[in-house]
């Protein structure tokens, strides 16, 4: 009697109970992964690691309940001076620029108008935490300012990426610290439902990655 080929159902039998298992495994860790970068995301790119004196290097851009704040930091007695670094607010209008603004607004919320230092900077479309670390460096030089360290006041989840930058660019000359202001257009705790959170997340994590890549 000729025997029927069962070679296939042993092949199935043999191998399926193990690739479940691994299966559910790859699944269960890629799931927490998943779970543990949504988690810890948000309160990695709003790192605050202040040197905490020297000078205070304000992002003119950031809204005014965070200039509030970094004018409070500011008056603590910690720094020599406050820096507001900006950039015009169109390409086409060369009359204002957010470093004249913030600066403005810092100066009456208290803080010593001989130690407010304005850099403005031209329109930039892209890579302006670049042209503003520079630009900070070039009016160090300049002026000869006899410093240790600098911290970078700037907002929320864009903190991160300002700090790679400032430290890129500065090199060994400063240490270099960073302050995450308030964020105020959506609850940080909940960003995941806040479309703003999302996409500031996204874009600040990608633009924090590329200036890794970019800086290494």
């Amino acid at each position: 009697m000729m025997q029927e080929d069962v070679s296939h159902l042993r092949g199935r039998r043999g191998k399926s109970p193990v690739r479940r298992s691994l299966k559910r495994t790859v699944a269960i860790v890629v799931l927490v992964g998943i779970v543990a970068f949504i988690m810890t995301v948000h309160r990695f790119l709003a790192v605050s690691s202040p040197a905490g004196q020297g000078i205070l290097v304000v992002e003119a851009w950031i809204p005014s309940q965070s200039l509030r704040e970094a004018a409070r930091v500011f008056q603590s007695g910690k720094y020599r001076y406050l820096v507001v670094v900006g950039t015009q607010i169109t390409v086409c209008d060369h009359s204002v620029n957010n470093a004249d603004l913030a600066a403005d607004d810092l100066e009456k919320l208290g803080s010593a108008k001989n130690k407010v230092v304005r850099i403005a900077i031209p329109y930039q479309s892209v890579d302006r935490t670049f042209a503003t670390a520079k630009a900070f460096k070039q009016w160090a030089l300049s002026s000869a300012v006899g410093t240790c360290c600098i911290d970078v006041y700037t907002v929320g989840v864009h903190a991160r990426k300002s700090w790679i930058t400032f430290q890129t660019v500065l090199g060994s000359t400063y240490q270099v610290g960073v302050i995450a202001g308030p964020e105020t257009s959506y609850n940080p705790k909940y960003w995941l439902m806040s479309g703003r959170g999302i996409w500031l997340v996204a874009r600040n994590l990608s633009g924090y990655l590329f200036s890794e890549k970019y800086n290494s």
